[in-house]
């Protein structure tokens, strides 16, 4: 016993640090197997269409990996928790039964069970070679009660290996890791749900920026796009400056968004700034005289340099002459580069 509570207490943490969503599934389907000693498992999500969907599926035996982290997507078909035709719940079908039921099912035999459909499984078994026999199977509540996945446990296995029932012990612990997974799980479902709606409302402001001028040439779209091909082309290459560099899982997702962020301030640009149908350089004098308040310093600017400029000549001679002479051509010289880098137009 205080074995498995040590065990609950490790896996508890684990699942609660765990930031991946195939990840998470992965370690808690492996955890609850490995607790049995099941031969397979499968766990199913709970889509807003009420369709079990299979997220990921082990079978030691048959030496089937898909879902998780494999890459691997599992192609079985959704289990439906309502009759299509006529909108009852279905009950026939053990996983939807746990579903509707909110209760574990612990069924010795499938073979010799005759509450539940089990024609599909036993199709799977005769194309496979296999015996599906003992069966756990236990919905995942999340706080609210509400019924978010669905656990699955195939053929239990004694210490030989010979299949065996669910044990009452094995049962009751894996109800209680199934339990504390549910939250973890129904945690990180919040959690990207958030992060999606975070990155479509990015998405719609990009969007609209791009839209409010046809100058602009989707630019905010394209930033991205570009940004991601760089930094891969950076983090895949084996050579040169780049070869160390490398990003992490939230690097990656903090660039992405810094690229779509970009130019969010354009939102709040009047749109006679935004058409720009030529470079900056081009509307320098447009641009200076659009904002009054630069304006009027400009103005007051070439007023102030314009005797100066225009009338001012050293009246001493010799050295002295020389040297203010020196002087106020590197003066002018200073001032026309000020009013270069400024953008105040040339008189």
């Amino acid at each position: 016993m205080q074995d498995d509570l040590e065990l609950l207490h490790r896996v508890g943490i684990a699942l609660s640090a765990e930031k991946n969503k195939d990840r998470l599934v992965e370690m808690i389907l492996l955890e609850c197997k490995k607790l049995c000693n099941a031969d397979g498992g499968t766990i199913y999500l709970r889509g807003d269409d009420d369709l079990l969907r299979f997220e990921i599926v082990r079978n030691d035996t048959l030496g089937v990996a898909k879902g998780g982290t494999t890459g691997t997507p599992v192609t079985f078909g959704p289990v439906p928790l309502f009759d299509p035709k006529t909108g009852e719940p279905n009950k026939s079908n053990v996983v939807a039964y746990a579903c509707h039921q909110k209760t574990s099912v612990e069924i010795e035999d499938a073979y010799d069970h005759e509450g539940f459909d089990f024609s599909g499984t036993k199709r799977f078994d005769e194309q496979n070679g296999y015996r599906s026999q003992s069966f756990l199977t236990i919905p995942m509540i999340n706080q609210d009660g509400y019924v978010i996945a669905v656990l699955q446990l195939i053929n239990a296995r004694n210490g030989g290996g010979a299949v065996q029932p669910f044990q009452p012990m094995d049962i009751r612990i894996v109800e209680a890791l199934a339990s504390q997974a549910a939250i973890a799980l129904d945690n990180k479902i919040l959690y990207d749900a958030q992060r999606q709606l975070l990155e479509s409302f990015i998405k719609l402001i990009a969007a609209a920026i791009d839209a409010k001028s046809p100058y602009t040439g989707a630019h905010c779209g394209r930033v991205p796009i570009v940004t991601e091909m760089l930094a891969g082309a950076a983090v895949e290459a084996d050579h040169g400056p780049t070869a160390e560099f490398g990003l992490t899982e939230d690097e990656w997702y903090e660039l992405r968004i810094a690229a779509w962020l970009h130019d969010c301030g354009k939102v709040t640009t009047p749109v006679h700034v935004m058409d720009k149908a030529t470079t900056r350089e081009d509307h320098r004098p447009h641009r200076d005289g659009s904002h009054p308040i630069r304006a009027r310093q400009a103005r007051a600017r070439d007023q102030l340099l314009a005797p100066g400029r225009r009338g001012w000549r050293p009246r001493c001679s010799g050295i002295g002459a020389r040297r203010g002479r020196e002087a106020a051509r590197r003066g002018f010289r200073l001032a026309r580069e000020i009013e270069h880098r400024r953008g105040v137009p040339r008189r």
